[in-house]
């Protein structure tokens, strides 16, 4: 379903360390009537760390065709010091040249994943983007984007 990758601060003594992890994105089961998603997240230097985390795509208010609602687990940083944290991240999410293969009454049937809901044109300004994050000390942040419109 995609692929991506997160920078990841580690705190070390009284210096920040930063680490660019890579991740794929794959399908998960349908939960409720919602598309799963299943992220694979690997780290090498200075952290060697690989994460499994699950996400699902849920519907959302306009002018958005959709939610990622995502639980990223807690990454732990060098023995007996802080936590690290996801400071940034990036991914394409969708369907390009991807086909998944299901074994079904003895026959393959292929599967092209549709990805996220787009409008059928592009809105004034770009695809808009944007991100809630709920931290376990209980903080909150957003973020903003736009895609721009592709040229015809």
């Amino acid at each position: 379903m995609g692929y991506g990758s997160a920078l990841v601060e580690i705190p070390f003594g009284p210096a920040i360390i930063q680490e660019t992890g890579h991740f794929t994105t794959w399908m998960a089961p349908i939960r409720n009537g919602h598309l799963g998603l299943l992220f694979y997240a690997e780290g090498d230097t200075p952290v060697q760390a690989d994460l499994i985390f699950t996400s699902l795509i849920l519907e959302a208010p306009a002018p958005y065709g959709g939610r990622l609602d995502t639980n990223i687990p807690l990454i732990e940083g060098l023995p007996e010091g802080p936590d690290a944290a996801v400071v940034q991240m990036r991914s394409t999410i969708g369907p390009m040249h991807i086909t998944y293969y299901q074994r079904s009454h003895g026959k393959t049937i292929a599967y092209h994943p549709n990805g996220l809901r787009l409008p059928q044109s592009c809105p004034h300004g770009g695809f808009p983007f944007a991100a809630t994050f709920a931290f376990l000390d209980g903080t909150h942040a957003s973020a903003h984007a736009s895609v721009p419109c592709p040229t015809r």
